[in-house]
């Protein structure tokens, strides 16, 4: 999709990441090499592991940046073999708390029964609230239900002030905030970021099945709006990870939207967008190139959400 003025061009995402909690790469050829791993690792993972599969433990064993170790982690959830929850047991014990909580909610998601002993110990013993949240999910996927509650049911939350009342607008099944986008490209201005998370929110707007939450909002109000079955909240976190020459004289950027639930925050996916804007440089190249890759990012997160709330 065109940005505004010279055109940035959007290049081909990488396949996302689901199932999980998800967590940025360090740089692209990870998570492009992580992406695809995955993309094949699940689709042999029927078959008993892949060469795939051995490429994602490598990165969540050894991988340099826990950016690379969470999203093997993420990834390492879709593939249901013994190597796969080995390596996930082990992470429990990692030094990050991002990863850790990834390899708990994998754990959960590729149904591994025998890492219930270490997710009791990390849900009761890890210093780090997310990742004992991550814990408990993980357990209660895997331990089945003990039959309903007693006594009789409460009430609904009272409804935020945004609830959408009957006849404006209709019904909605994802409930989305958009949060202020964060870079560590030098130099980078804050008006950039800026018009990047209103890119974002425009795009999100107007997704089939979705209604935009307002920028500051309360826990409590968001869980009213999401009080009635079927919906699910989500969080988008932007984060620029590059903007640079692209060689040609132009100027090419990389956007990451992680997508968290809403509002508490657990990481579910990620997904990358790549744009460049041919032939400039300089301060309206980068917001355009910007602009680009996080449409970019954006343009798979449809049908990227609609998997995560299965």
């Amino acid at each position: 999709m065109a940005a505004t003025g010279p055109s940035a061009q959007p290049e081909a995402p990488s396949p996302p990441a689901v199932s999980g909690v998800a967590a940025p790469t360090e740089r692209d050829a990870g998570a492009a090499s992580t992406a695809a791993a995955a993309a094949q690792a699940a689709s042999s993972s029927a078959a008993g592991g892949s060469a795939s599969t051995v490429l994602l433990v490598q990165n969540l064993r050894s991988g340099d940046n826990f950016r690379v170790r969470s999203r093997a982690a993420l990834a390492l959830g879709r593939v249901r073999t013994a190597a796969a929850a080995d390596a996930l047991i082990a992470a429990l014990e990692d030094s990050h708390p991002a990863v850790r909580a990834a390899a708990a909610r994998s754990l959960g998601t590729g149904r591994h029964k025998r890492a219930l002993p270490k997710l009791e110990r990390l849900q009761k013993d890890d210093p780090d609230a997310p990742v004992r949240k991550a814990a408990r999910a993980a357990i209660a996927r895997l331990t089945p239900p003990k039959g309903p509650p007693k006594g009789p049911p409460k009430g609904p939350p009272k409804p935020a002030a945004d609830e959408p009342a009957a006849g404006d607008g209709g019904d909605f099944t994802y409930y989305v905030h958009v949060g202020a986008p964060h870079s560590n490209v030098a130099g980078l201005g804050s008006a950039v970021l800026g018009r990047a998370r209103s890119v974002a929110k425009g795009s999100v707007r107007f997704m089939p099945g979705v209604r935009l939450a307002p920028d500051s909002e309360s826990a409590a109000a968001a869980r009213g709006v999401l009080s009635k079955k079927g919906r699910h909240g989500f969080h988008i976190d932007l984060n620029v990870v590059s903007v640079e020459d692209d060689g040609a004289g132009g100027t090419r950027a990389v956007v990451e939207a992680m997508l968290q639930s809403y509002p508490g925050r657990d990481m579910r996916a990620s997904v990358r967008g790549k744009a460049t804007v041919p032939g400039k440089r300089g301060p309206d190249a980068q917001r355009q190139a910007v602009e680009g890759a996080t449409r970019g990012a954006l343009r798979s997160l449809p049908g990227v959400m609609q998997r995560v709330a299965r």
